[in-house]
């Protein structure tokens, strides 16, 4: 029995998803009309019973439920890679567009696999008599997808090792399932940026913890967004972006002796 959920440790872009047989999990904002989270949380549920809570970080607690228009678990065989039903994710459809302010916000994505530090944070299922704990406590390790099954053999090559800090004291099921996964992108920044979503409570017992990687999903999301008459594109990769037109000329002007008009 849950007692009470907290947003304490929540970003903006972070929701409540809620069904009607008293199921609850996290999931992340992408666009106004679609939510990420993990194919776990909403594997048995109807979208006609369940709802999307926004405005969670709000001082004043004006938090908003939307209904569900639809649930588009991940369906094997439509990404490179095979992953498994427990670590794969999901997009939700609402029927309201969600109304962007200070407090909501969409999820911050950045398709790179190589950062400063990173950290779990995501809504507290606080058991009675639990109490909240600083996000400090969350710092964690994180091993790419390659490095991940590497050191771990039988891991499917689509998710995260979330290694967490055994110098930080971390009670067991602090955060729980479709936590965020966040990390700075470069060394001092200040901005988070999500780059996977936990398909379990953290910490938990275990030492290391599978999180699916958004980036492994990207062509899929497009792909099913677009099928649902709601395209939403996401941010690819750097190297994928062709030089401007400008850039060219620059380079063929330093390099071929060509002239700028």
């Amino acid at each position: 029995m849950i007692a009470q959920i907290s947003a304490q440790l929540s970003m903006p872009w972070q929701v409540l998803i809620a069904t009607c047989e008293n199921q609850s999990c996290g999931g992340s904002i992408l666009n106004r009309y679609w939510v990420l989270t993990t194919a776990q949380c909403v594997r048995e549920a109807d979208p006609g019973s369940t709802a999307v809570f926004v405005g969670l970080t709000h001082p004043k607690g004006y938090v908003k439920g939307i209904p569900v228009a639809g649930i588009y678990p991940y369906e094997n065989g439509s990404s490179q890679y095979s992953l498994s039903d427990d670590y794969s994710l999901a997009l939700l459809l609402l029927q309201k567009p969600i109304t962007f302010g200070k407090h909501i916000t969409r999820m911050t994505f950045t398709p790179k696999e190589s950062w400063d530090s990173c950290k779990v944070m995501g809504l507290q299922m606080l058991q009675p008599g639990e109490v909240r704990f600083n996000p400090s406590a969350y710092q964690v390790k994180v091993l790419i997808p390659s490095d991940c099954a590497k050191e771990h053999p039988g891991v499917n090559p689509g998710v995260y090792c979330v290694v967490r800090d055994n110098s930080s004291y971390l009670p067991a099921g602090a955060v729980g399932e479709g936590a965020a996964l966040l990390c700075h992108l470069e060394t001092k920044s200040t901005k988070w940026s999500q780059v996977g979503l936990v398909s379990e409570p953290f910490p938990g017992s275990q030492t290391v913890v599978l999180s699916s990687s958004i980036a492994s999903y990207v062509d899929w999301i497009e792909k099913t967004s677009k099928q649902a008459k709601h395209l939403f594109v996401m941010p690819h990769t750097s190297a994928a972006r062709k030089p401007s037109s400008w850039l060219l000329l620059l380079l063929l002007s330093l390099f071929g002796g060509a002239e700028l008009g």
